[in-house]
């Protein structure tokens, strides 16, 4: 398999720090999952425009973030789909047993994983990891 493009990398990176940012408020409760995502160091980006709820269990960091309705948005030459609910396990930097968060190559392979390490978003796609810069994921990408 082909390494994803930079563009591509961008919308899995975004799609982990969705899930991050809703699974690490840390018990602190945030108006919205991008407060969240930004409570724990990660860019409101990984998670695309109009999230409308979330839920935190501060204990297990178990987490759900819902949307209007599913989410495709563009990554170069792929796309990423977030379903209209998200969940997975929040630590500080860290989204992973994400369900809810594919991206499309011949097929749709499940992000499983997003850590931030170094200024960098390391996203766990099947057995491959991808790497992009956090400032990559400044800023929340809209839905197609």
């Amino acid at each position: 398999m082909a390494a994803p493009s930079p563009p591509t990398r961008q919308l899995v990176l975004a799609t982990l720090v969705f899930a991050v940012a809703i699974l690490s408020t840390g018990g602190a409760k945030a108006d919205d999952p991008y407060q969240v995502l930004q409570a724990y160091g990660l860019p409101r980006g990984v998670l695309p425009q109009g999230a409308q709820g979330y839920h935190l269990d501060p204990e297990s960091g178990h987490f759900d973030v819902s949307l209007a309705s599913q989410c495709d948005v563009a990554a170069g030459s792929h796309t990423v789909r977030y379903e209209a609910s998200v969940s997975g396990t929040i630590a500080n930097g860290s989204l992973s047993d994400l369900n809810g968060v594919a991206v499309e190559f011949i097929f749709w392979i499940p992000i499983s994983r997003v850590k931030k390490e170094d200024g960098n978003l390391i996203f766990t796609v099947g057995p491959a990891r991808e790497t992009f810069p956090v400032s990559t994921f400044q800023n929340s990408p809209a839905c197609m």
